[in-house]
């Protein structure tokens, strides 16, 4: 008696977990159907915007890019030696760069211009500036600067005319000198 109540209930057991994998199964190939014919997942990602800067630096002279308006990037040169800073930009239908701004981030930081060695840092950020904030529209990035060796720092923006570059004509002027600080909260030995 033991062994035949024993026998169903092995019975049972396999019959129910036929039908529980049969239902999967059957389950999985149905969603596995509705996934083939629908063909709008296939590699669909969620759209995102990349943009991307470049930083260098040498001994003396370090370069970044950013963008400065929807349609072109500025390449940002640093000379370590005199400690002038600028901004170009290729026109987008000529191909030559006819927008040049500048500075000298010696005189803004407070730097002896007879320094040997200067260390400098220097990145690029975005920016999205109040239309006539110091009193033209800005370009959509910043160049951030700091001395390596005195943790002072200033931040530039591009004083950019969308208009200007549109018509192919030039621009000419200085970077603005938005903010300027100090990274170190204790004075260093020189």
């Amino acid at each position: 008696m033991f062994a035949q109540r024993t026998k169903r209930l092995r019975r049972s057991f396999l019959v129910g977990l036929s039908v529980g994998a049969a239902f999967g199964l059957g389950v999985a190939a149905a969603l596995l159907s509705f996934y083939l014919a629908d063909k709008t997942h296939v590699n669909q990602f969620p759209e995102t915007l990349l943009h991307a800067t470049a930083t260098e630096s040498s001994q003396t002279l370090s370069i970044a890019t950013g963008t400065v308006d929807e349609s072109m990037e500025g390449l940002f040169l640093l000379d370590f030696l005199t400690g002038d800073l600028q901004c170009r930009v290729l026109n987008h239908r000529s191909g030559k760069f006819n927008a040049a701004f500048q500075a000298n981030v010696m005189t803004d930081l407070g730097i002896d211009a007879q320094q040997k060695n200067p260390k400098y840092l220097m990145v690029t950020g975005a920016s999205n500036f109040a239309r006539g904030l110091a009193g033209s529209r800005m370009g959509n990035t910043v160049v951030y600067v700091v001395d390596g060796n005195t943790g002072r720092y200033v931040v530039y923006a591009v004083p950019w005319r969308r208009e200007l570059q549109s018509a192919g004509r030039p621009q000419l002027g200085q970077l603005i000198l938005m903010d300027a600080g100090n990274a170190r909260t204790a004075a260093v030995r020189q």
